[in-house]
């Protein structure tokens, strides 16, 4: 059986005045917080489901829409990268979907001047 391959994610973290907000740059999904611990598991949610829901649809080719060309470079410009990954809900497993979760992977970079451990 082939091994299956991970969806791998690139995830802008920075904070914007009194938020902090998660851009996904190969989906162009943005989560907004006002914790980092919480906006880094909301873009991960959110992530999941725009996967799960093209693949119950059978639309992966409308999955991929990138982000504009400024945050890319803010991304590569970003330093304290770290992997996230999804975790799996009830909700996933009742719908029949949980094997999905595992297969996603999210590489965050933090914005320079926002960095946290």
């Amino acid at each position: 059986m082939a091994k299956e391959e991970p969806f791998v994610f690139k995830v802008l973290i920075k904070r914007e005045d009194d938020e902090w907000v998660a851009h996904c740059l190969e989906l162009d999904l943005i989560a907004v917080s006002d914790d980092p611990d919480q906006v880094e598991k909301d873009i991960i949610d959110i992530i999941v489901a725009q996967v799960r829901d093209c693949i119950a649809n059978d639309n992966l080719d409308h999955l991929y829409r990138a982000a504009s060309v400024s945050v890319w470079k803010e991304y590569f410009a970003s330093t304290g990268r770290r992997e996230m990954r999804g975790a799996t809900s009830s909700a996933a497993d009742n719908e029949g979907l949980s094997s999905i979760t595992p297969l996603i992977r999210a590489n965050a970079g933090f914005s320079p001047d926002v960095y946290h451990a």
